[in-house]
């Protein structure tokens, strides 16, 4: 990528102040330092946009399963499950414990 150098920049501002005038000169600064701000902030959303894009593919190439609403529903089911058998342990162990300070007593 090309480079634009001291001399570079001062030759086009010379032609520019012989082709403009001094009087409009520093309008088209501002104009052209305006433009140039737009085109960037356009890049600037672009990218961001581009990288969102991207980010959210990724997401989906690793997890294909996590964007299947049926997934969802066995995830639940499956730890609802879970739960059901922690509590069903819990209190077939806490049972004996209970008869036996009942027998002791």
């Amino acid at each position: 990528m090309p480079t634009i150098g001291f001399w570079e920049l001062t030759v086009v501002a010379l032609i520019a102040l012989i082709v403009v005038g001094p009087e409009r000169l520093p309008t088209l600064a501002r104009h052209l330092g305006r433009w140039v701000r737009q085109a960037r902030m356009m890049m600037n959303r672009l990218k961001s946009e581009i990288e969102a894009e991207l980010e959210s593919s990724d997401i989906k190439t690793i997890l294909p399963g996590e964007n299947e609403p049926g997934e969802i529903d066995r995830l639940i089911m499956e730890s609802n499950k879970v739960k059901q058998e922690i509590e069903g342990l819990n209190k077939s162990l806490q049972t004996p414990a209970a008869k036996d300070s009942d027998e002791d007593s």
